[in-house]
């Protein structure tokens, strides 16, 4: 007997994330100092770089595409996470490597009611509370898919051949739900669930789940929390990156692409539910600007973003900054750059200098 509830997950990926204090505003650019962005840094990986402007907007930016100055800059704030004592990266500093998660000390000189660095972060707790008001923390994996077989067998119930007694609490939270929300009954703890599969026959019956994915603490595994079960604020906020996982999840689509998704979708997670800690809940998503085509078409005088919308369901919308004489001139520009990508409408921003 086989039950799969279409909630939702992703890939195990660990990511490298770096930070800096809270607060700390700095501008950002791309190579030519014509596009300038204003804002603290929220999240990084080797990839991308989350910016969260004074208005209160996330901006995604490629990595690759900021100046030498922000490169180091991000360098030496993953440095200083590693390494409280160690000096600013300086221009001819060798870039430290800031692809895997470290080991952060404690730095004696920090408050210790300071927020965590998000260095410390891809090592620790992450929470996420649920609409019964319980709270289920572990390290952040991303969207993920699992499986839960039970069995009932000499008048005990298992699940994926641990008896209940000695799973996570965290379970015992979920997998009633989903076994009451798939076979619509109403079972809200083990001793419903076993009485439940005891008038089916005993099982085995498997449930595939798909949703948030922790790694939980004390070696007691993964469990992965379908968006229908968390704050709907909460699942509000994640549920159109989730949406963009499950999409990558069809046939047809890449490993490369998979994974290449799950690794962005957790980083942008992992911002949600850091920010969600200290300021209200928002319905905001993130803006994505790419800086690649600010070479081209030199001695062009204006400079447009122009709004890019994905040909898969898995992509994530996006704008370009592109310099050109007038609207129409930018959206072929974008358009030639970006093909299989729908061009909509164009946005003078400044002019370059």
């Amino acid at each position: 007997m086989f039950a799969l509830l279409r909630f939702s997950t992703a890939l195990v990926v660990l990511v490298s994330l770096v930070g800096q204090a809270p607060g700390q505003v700095r501008v950002w650019q791309d190579p030519s100092g014509q596009f300038q962005v204003e804002g603290s840094l929220v999240t990084a990986d080797d990839t991308l770089v989350i910016i969260k402007r004074p208005t209160g907007e996330l901006v995604v930016l490629q990595r690759e595409q900021l100046s030498p100055e922000d490169q180091e800059h991000l360098a030496a704030v993953a440095e200083a996470a590693v390494d409280p004592d160690a000096a600013p990266a300086s221009p001819d500093a060798t870039k430290p490597d800031t692809t895997s998660p470290a080991v952060v000390p404690v730095d004696p000189d920090r408050p210790a009611d300071a927020p965590p660095t998000l260095d410390e972060q891809a090592t620790s707790t992450s929470t996420w509370r649920l609409r019964t008001g319980h709270s289920i923390a572990g390290q952040l994996i991303g969207f993920g898919r699992q499986d839960f077989t039970l069995l009932r067998r000499e008048g005990q119930l298992w699940i994926n051949g641990i008896n209940v007694k000695s799973v996570p609490k965290a379970y015992g939270w979920v997998v009633p739900a989903v076994a009451s929300a798939v076979d619509n009954q109403p079972l809200d703890n083990w001793q419903a669930v076993e009485r439940h599969i005891a008038a089916g026959g005993g099982g085995p019956v498997k449930y595939l789940v798909e949703g948030v994915q922790l790694e939980l603490s004390d070696e007691d595994g993964v469990i992965t929390i379908p968006l229908a079960l968390l704050e709907a604020d909460l699942a509000a906020l994640v549920e159109p990156g989730f949406a963009r996982w499950q999409a990558a999840q069809a046939e047809g689509v890449s490993e490369e692409d998979r994974y290449a998704i799950g690794r962005r979708e957790r980083l942008f997670l992992d911002t949600y539910e850091r920010l969600r800690r200290t300021e209200a809940a928002q319905a905001r998503q993130l803006k994505w600007i790419e800086l690649g085509l600010l070479g081209v078409n030199a001695g062009l005088t204006q400079l447009w973003e122009v709004a890019l919308v994905p040909a898969t369901p898995y992509g994530y919308p996006r704008s370009v900054v592109v310099p050109g004489r007038d609207s129409m001139d930018a959206q072929q520009i974008a358009a030639q750059a970006y093909p299989g990508w729908v061009v909509g409408t164009a946005r003078r921003l400044s002019s370059v200098r």
